[in-house]
């Protein structure tokens, strides 16, 4: 949907599209002059697993080429809506639940990546005789 409305979308996103002149350059300060309009977007991909909850529905909107709640606002409302000057999320990350807690405590279990390595420490511990009882007075 809002590739349809913007062709400079439309070029970001299909790939055989050769609409953008130069070169894409993320090192050059200004957005006016590091050519844009030639990058692919294949950052998307990885901003679909951003910790931003509305950042991800654009994304995932974005990639599946369907209509994204953002498509109908101006950008200065979007800066508005989305204004990072006061240090929080809009909207707000909610907080993990009590389930999601627990199940992420990590198992003390051991896990030996190589099953050899693991029969070779076995046999040494077996072959070691540990008597302490004998030293203890």
């Amino acid at each position: 949907m809002c590739e349809q409305s913007s062709t400079a979308v439309q070029s970001l996103l299909d790939a055989e599209e050769a609409g953008a002149a130069g070169r894409y350059d993320a090192t050059l300060p200004s957005p006016e002059h590091c050519c844009a309009r030639a990058a692919a977007l294949h950052e998307l991909c990885a901003l679909r697993r951003h910790h931003q909850p509305a950042l991800r529905s654009a994304a995932a909107a974005l990639l599946a080429r369907t209509h994204t709640p953002l498509q109908h606002r101006t950008p200065i409302q979007i800066y508005e809506e989305y204004d990072g000057s006061q240090m929080a999320f809009k909207p707000a990350i909610p907080p993990p639940k009590r389930n999601e807690l627990i199940n992420k405590r990590p198992q003390h279990a051991h896990a030996w990546a190589q099953g050899d390595f693991k029969k070779h420490c076995e046999s040494i511990e077996n072959s070691v005789q540990l008597i302490f009882s004998e030293n203890v007075r």
